[in-house]
């Protein structure tokens, strides 16, 4: 008996030791997380602000001079620089988490661009008297619900939730490789069959998605050229981190020949963008990457306006700062005006016309080419755009409650698809989601730009078992080696 006590005496302090190392060990850490994450706040805190007010000098200075004939005026006043910073600062704390988050994520980086390239020129556009102030209180109340629903959504998903997944098969690679070689089939076959193999080496793409629009082209052979534009930069990727030189070569050849097409600009600067994104992500965390996408905006940004001041050339500023981050916002406007005298449209544009309903902005093809010709007298104007306009156009003000519960289930949902992928895969699919998001309509995005292919294609990619499975805690472990 005296043995026998002696060895559960033995075993209890042992047990108590382990413990307590663990409880100090847990200590030590939060500490350091506590100032390491003070640390991210404040940095991420200093390169939103400083975003906004390079963005502030960009339009007073730059863009409003130049192009304040197609509405980017310039009436700043006290009252809108205290309002307009006064709600850039009150919603940090609603994006903060999700841009801190080190959660391998997918709606993080969605989130975080979305706040970038849509709220911030939102905030700056109050502050140059172009937001009428009825349009403040909706978009405030649109992205409030909007960054809570997707907060909301960021947490649950560090709990047990499932997974849309079907890897680790043999088939995998192959199946990814049979899906890139149908789409790069696609592109090629309408470059020879409609534009001769054209080769787009101009930016000024208007006049040639003019001519796109105009192809005689079947409605399934329209689709699938759309779903290429998705598929062919995440196969890209796929190919470049997989180390597989030829077949990487061969996309990249591709995405030109698709610009040459329809002169889509998103299919031109993907391949270059996941580059970047590849050889910057390998080595670092999430968060990291997420502080690194906001200076990195910033110096484009900056980089932009020093061009236009040394060399007297606006291409970059019109093509990042004027056409990706400011003409949205004001076409928000437009949308706001427009549909504050007519009736929503309730998706008979979209995928209820499938269905035999009709829509009442047929007059001018669809509502992006109604509000071309409405604002910009012109109808072979397609004025798309996405978010808060898809919201308050296909279901009025009640829009502004009902769609961002819709457009965080689409994102929750690609992120279950994507969960255990390579984290530079991830990032991919983040960009061209974030800025097709931005540019056109929820059902557009799963549609036409290939969400719903993206999605099916991410849920076949090989990843480990244990990513998928184990979702266990190092908590959880400590107590399974004291028991």
């Amino acid at each position: 008996k005296l043995y026998y006590r002696n060895i559960i005496g033995i075993r209890r302090k042992k047990n108590c030791l382990i413990y307590m190392k663990w409880q100090r060990s847990k200590f030590d850490n939060s500490n350091r997380q506590s100032s390491e994450s003070i640390k991210n706040s404040l940095s991420v805190f200093i390169g939103l602000i400083f975003f906004r007010l390079v963005l502030d000098y960009i339009y007073v200075h730059i863009i409003s001079p130049i192009y304040a004939y197609s509405g980017f005026i310039c009436e700043r006043n006290i009252s809108g620089f205290i309002l307009s910073w006064g709600i850039y600062i009150v919603f940090f704390p609603l994006v903060k988490n999700i841009v801190l988050s080190n959660e391998e994520h997918i709606s993080t980086i969605i989130t975080t661009t979305i706040y970038l390239i849509s709220f911030t020129p939102f905030t700056s556009l109050i502050y140059m008297g172009v937001i009428p102030d009825r349009l403040i209180i909706t978009m405030c109340l649109y992205w409030c619900i909007l960054l809570i629903l997707l907060g909301f959504a960021n947490r649950s998903m560090k709990k047990r939730s499932p997974v849309l997944y079907a890897g680790v098969y043999p088939l995998d690679d192959k199946l990814v490789v049979i899906i890139g070689i149908i789409a790069s089939l696609v592109v090629v076959f309408v470059s020879w069959i409609y534009t001769d193999f054209h080769l787009q080496l101009d930016l000024e793409v208007y006049g040639q998605r003019s001519k796109a629009a105009a192809f005689a082209m079947p409605q399934i052979l329209r689709y699938m050229f759309s779903w290429s534009s998705a598929i062919i930069p995440l196969i890209f990727a796929y190919s470049v981190i997989h180390t597989k030189i030829i077949p990487a070569i061969w996309y990249l050849a591709v995405s030109f020949l698709s610009f040459g097409v329809d002169g889509s600009k998103t299919v031109l600067f993907m391949p270059i963008l996941v580059l970047v994104v590849i050889i910057l992500a390998k080595k670092i965390n999430f968060c990291q990457i997420k502080v690194i996408l906001i200076y990195g905006i910033t110096a484009v940004a900056i980089i932009s306006a020093m061009i236009y001041k040394l060399r007297k050339s606006i291409t970059l500023v019109s093509l990042f700062v004027r056409r990706v981050l400011y003409v949205p916002a004001i076409i928000n406007v437009y949308y706001f005006d427009f549909f504050s005298s007519h009736e929503p449209d309730f998706f008979r544009s979209g995928f209820l016309s499938k269905l035999g309903a009709t829509s009442p902005y047929t007059k001018y093809v669809d509502i992006p080419h109604t509000i071309g010709m409405v604002y910009y007298h012109n109808p072979n104007t397609g004025a798309n755009n996405g978010l808060f306009s898809d919201a308050i156009a296909n279901l009025g003000f009640m829009g502004i409650i009902i769609m961002p519960f819709f457009t965080t289930f689409v994102i929750w949902l690609f992120d279950r698809c994507t969960y255990g992928l390579d984290k530079r895969i991830i990032l991919a699919s983040a960009m061209y989601i974030s800025f097709a998001l931005v540019s056109s309509s929820l059902t557009t995005t799963l549609m036409t730009h290939g969400l719903i292919v993206m999605m099916v294609i991410t849920s076949v990619m090989k990843r480990d078992d244990y990513i998928v499975e184990n979702m266990i805690g190092k908590e959880k472990w400590i107590k399974a080696q004291l028991t």
